[in-house]
């Protein structure tokens, strides 16, 4: 872009002050199923993932058989795992996004990822990690 072109300013609904941890930038999410349960956890924004993906236990939590979903197999750096694709609404600093995510197989599996699709495909985002700044609203506010 050349020098002194217009840029264009986003507007964000929410900001969320986050503290630095191990495993990247987490943010706290309520997972609601159709029966309507609900269970909240941390879940990591993963930029580099493809879906979103939690532990199986919290499906089991939310009444869901596991199994029931659409069967994806991941691969990643590490190996290859199983995980079905279930519709929920994942709740994020007061903004409610319906998606379909998935939840791993197998109860070993060891975090849980915000990631492209299901997530931030319907948001817009915005860190300064400068200031451990994450900012916040759906993508058609």
């Amino acid at each position: 872009m050349p020098v002194g072109e217009h840029l264009e300013i986003l507007n964000f609904r929410s900001k969320y002050q986050y503290q630095v941890s191990s495993v990247g930038i987490e943010l706290p999410i309520t997972i609601l199923s159709g029966a309507r349960k609900q269970v909240s956890l941390v879940a990591k924004v993963d930029t580099g993932a493809a879906f979103c993906v939690f532990q199986r236990e919290y499906a089991e939590q939310l009444g869901l058989y596991v199994e029931s979903g659409l069967r994806q197999t991941f691969v990643t750096a590490t190996g290859r795992f199983q995980a079905y694709g279930h519709n929920v609404t994942l709740s994020c600093l007061n903004h409610d996004i319906e998606s379909t995510v998935y939840f791993a197989g197998y109860h070993d599996f060891p975090r849980n990822v915000l990631g492209l699709q299901g997530w931030l495909d319907k948001a817009r985002f915005g860190l300064v990690h400068y200031d451990r700044s994450l900012f916040l609203s759906r993508y058609d506010d």
